[in-house]
């Protein structure tokens, strides 16, 4: 009963071991540019800082492009500190909303990237609305690919009010961290699996050749 124990404990461990963690947001902490001003009283740095709430009254984590054309047209770019590699993006905007004095609605914008300044962007999301109504509304893109870049730019191509509003950006890894080695940028696990994990524990444990002499 005692090694019936430790085999399942381990086991368990290596299932752990092979499960996905929760999010992580590689965007957290990095440097943000915008294409114009910044509205009174809003930090561009704000959509990295890990927080996506909004009431009408508290502005300071939001960030707001200010003096743009008629079309509401801008963007946002993200610089991280080294090539990483994204899974998902996540998109926090102020909506349609009652809640609002005015309408913030984001409902056409895409999402490039780029792993050195001297390439050219790249493509990943191009979305077109519309969006739900509530005072705070988060699109969710899961990528086809994954991608490695340094660089992410959050374009809006039209937005109801001229002056967009963006809350937060997050840049999600889904199985957690993965350093980039220039030889090779797309590492694979080197975690066993957890049923190859049981077989050598029952084979070094005698196990397996008991059953197999017992079927004789």
């Amino acid at each position: 009963m005692k090694t019936f124990a430790l085999l399942m404990s381990i086991l368990i461990t290596g299932i752990a071991a092979n499960a996905h963690a929760l999010p992580i947001n590689v965007a957290l902490g990095g440097t943000v540019t915008i294409s114009n001003t910044a509205a009174s009283g809003t930090n561009p740095s704000s959509i990295v800082d890990g927080n996506a709430t909004y009431t009408s009254s508290d502005y300071s984590h939001v960030s707001q492009i200010y003096g743009l054309d008629s079309s509401g047209s801008g963007w946002w770019q993200i610089e991280l500190d080294s090539i990483q590699r994204v899974d998902q993006i996540a998109v926090y905007c102020i909506g349609d909303h009652p809640y609002n004095t005015l309408n913030y609605t984001i409902n056409t914008y895409t999402i490039s990237y780029k792993a050195e300044a001297s390439d050219t962007w790249t493509q990943i999301v191009d979305f077109n609305g519309p969006q739900e109504s509530a005072s705070v509304y988060t699109n969710t893109h899961d990528l086809d690919t994954s991608v490695y870049g340094q660089y992410f730019r959050f374009e809006v191509e039209h937005s109801y009010w001229r002056d967009p509003v963006l809350i937060e950006l997050e840049l999600n890894q889904l199985d957690g961290t993965d350093p980039i080695d220039d030889d090779d940028p797309e590492p694979e696990s080197t975690v066993p699996e957890p049923t190859t994990i049981v077989f050598s524990l029952l084979w070094s444990a005698g196990l397996v050749m008991k059953k197999i002499k017992g079927n004789r």
